[in-house]
């Protein structure tokens, strides 16, 4: 199987406005002929519905009225060699009618109405007016299916988890001045290559970007011929997981997961490559090797889909799981490791690691986080409370923190993690 890299796409107004969309922000565009807080806010909506539902049925017919433009096309036509998902500030459907298939619509979908009372309730309405008085299928007003402002963007967290998969991040459209959208930036791994699509000449602090100064057409243009060095170099790293061990023979861990696996056990031995079908932690396969000599020696371990790794092992003094999105299970017991860093595992649902020599865990980014047991380990007080700082905020379980048996337990400030919605043991 040919893993092919994951290409992200952050896109905004500026890759429609090609296709004749009016953008609120340029000279000439809507914020010159509304109150932008008018038509689109939810205080605007329970002030004046008719005029915001005119609003939205004009864009409606206006987009029924254009088509995608060259940006558009090239975006569906890199599915052939990238694992492409576009993350979209934009409600129109022109990404869809140009054929791409994965797109998260951060603000809504123009051709869609929802129920006033509950966001679920949502239909497809086509390029229709929604007509005066409208309703849903609960008896609530019919209203457009977009996020207007003061209201919360449902798919951001989603959004945030694409982009930290990402080995290449495209940002066409938006010059990152819009909030949430313009923070995701921030979520991508630090050492993938970032392109930035805009004609004028933005200047950002926070990392090191490849801007192609043009207007979207002829920048994605340009961008096809620079991502085709992509495609000969070395295959993306996200799934490989690095442990090593210090002068031992005989080594053991334990593995879930489904799909091919490919085990180097750094002794020069042919790799192993097993299959795996047990995705549970409670199923979880334990895999032996006898060295020829005890000494240090790294186990390189490669598979698409490992959602769990567990060792129990003295002799480990390192591991390296970084940016493995479908590690949901990680236990580590008894092991030489000083520090350890998750960051970026946004699938990581139980970290244990006790018993080692730990001073210092690093758990930012982690999406979903709902249990972290680091008891028995060599943590101070600062180095908990700076954990406890970069905590998830937990989605849908009640986090639990075991921190006993760490020299800072008794003078961290646990109201940190208490005050994140965390309790500690």
């Amino acid at each position: 199987m040919i893993h092919r890299k994951k290409l992200v796409v952050l896109t905004g107004a500026g890759i429609s406005a090609e296709s004749g969309i009016s953008t609120f922000r340029d000279s000439g565009g809507l914020w010159e002929q509304y109150d932008i807080m008018e038509v689109a806010s939810i205080e605007g909506w329970n002030k004046n519905p008719e005029l915001v539902q005119r609003f939205y049925n004009d864009r409606r017919k206006q987009l029924s009225e254009v088509e995608p433009n060259t940006a558009h096309g090239i975006l569906a036509e890199l599915e052939n060699d990238f694992d492409v998902t576009i993350v979209t500030q934009n409600v129109d459907n022109l990404h869809e009618r140009a054929g791409s298939t994965k797109i998260v619509h951060l603000h809504g979908e123009m051709t869609k109405a929802r129920s006033s009372d509950n966001p679920d309730l949502v239909i497809d309405i086509g390029y229709r007016a929604i007509e005066p008085g409208e309703k849903a299928q609960d008896g609530s007003r019919l209203r457009p299916h977009v996020v207007w402002f003061g209201e919360m963007v449902p798919m951001i967290e989603p959004a945030k988890k694409i982009v930290s998969e990402a080995d290449i991040l495209v940002i066409v459209g938006t010059s990152l001045v819009v909030y949430p959208a313009a923070g995701l930036i921030n979520y991508a791994a630090k050492d993938i290559p970032v392109f930035l699509i805009d004609p004028d000449e933005i200047s950002y602090c926070g990392r090191d970007i490849k801007q192609i100064q043009e207007k979207a057409t002829t920048g994605m243009e340009k961008l096809t011929e620079i991502l085709k060095d992509f495609l000969a170099a070395a295959p993306s790293r996200q799934k490989q997981m690095t442990l090593t061990f210090k002068n031992v023979d005989n080594l053991a861990i334990k593995l879930a997961g489904n799909g091919t696996l490919v085990i180097d056990w750094g002794d020069g031995t042919a790799n192993e490559t097993h299959i795996l079908t047990s995705p549970e932690p409670s199923s979880a396969v334990p895999f032996r090797h006898t060295c020829h000599e005890a000494s240090t020696r790294t186990v390189t371990i490669i598979g698409e889909n490992i959602t769990c790794l567990a060792c129990d092992c003295p002799e480990l003094i390192s591991l390296d799981v970084s940016r493995n999105t479908s590690l949901k299970n990680l236990i580590c017991i008894n092991s030489q490791m000083t520090d350890l860093d998750v960051s970026n595992n946004t699938a990581l649902n139980n970290l244990i690691c006790v018993y080692s020599q730990l001073t210092d865990l690093d758990v930012r980014k982690n999406l979903v986080l709902t249990r972290l047991d680091c008891s028995g380990n060599e943590l101070s007080a600062e180095a908990l409370n700076n954990l406890f700082a970069t905590l998830p905020q937990p989605i849908s379980l009640i986090g639990k923190i075991q921190i006993s048996d760490n020299p800072g337990t008794d003078d961290c400030d646990r109201s940190i993690a208490e005050n994140n919605g965390w309790w500690v043991n």
